[in-house]
């Protein structure tokens, strides 16, 4: 399992409990709020307050996933390694492609609410 600590701008992947694997810093902002991982060991973070999300590859490589425009919240991968962010600011959830392309915007961007509906009516706060 893996967990952030957001203070300093750390993820700690263990096996199990008490059997520390490794520890992976992403420098910048230190409020990290979310956190995913994709089948292929891909460690993506949420950066909300720098409108970002980073990935981390298994190889180590850093880099910015999606930036601008977002305040990401929370982060979400698929058995596909599709990643889903929840966009605290604009009341959306956004799914994008392993390569990072938007696929999906759901929910009326800044239009805060509870109403069922389509990915352009639908409305989350």
């Amino acid at each position: 399992f893996y967990f952030t600590l957001g203070s300093n701008r750390t993820v700690q992947r263990y096996l199990y409990w008490n059997s520390f694997v490794a520890s992976y810093n992403f420098g910048g902002s230190p409020n990290l709020t979310g956190i995913a991982v994709d089948p292929a060991g891909n460690v993506f973070v949420a950066y909300p307050d720098v409108s970002l999300v980073l990935k981390r590859t298994p190889a180590g490589t850093l880099s910015t996933f999606v930036s601008g425009g977002l305040a990401p919240r929370y982060l979400a991968a698929d058995r596909d390694g599709n990643v889903y962010v929840s966009d605290q600011t604009n009341h959306r959830v956004l799914k994008y492609s392993p390569a990072g392309t938007l696929l999906l915007a759901v929910g009326a961007a800044g239009s805060a609410g509870h109403v069922n509906g389509d990915a352009a009516t639908a409305r989350f706060s």
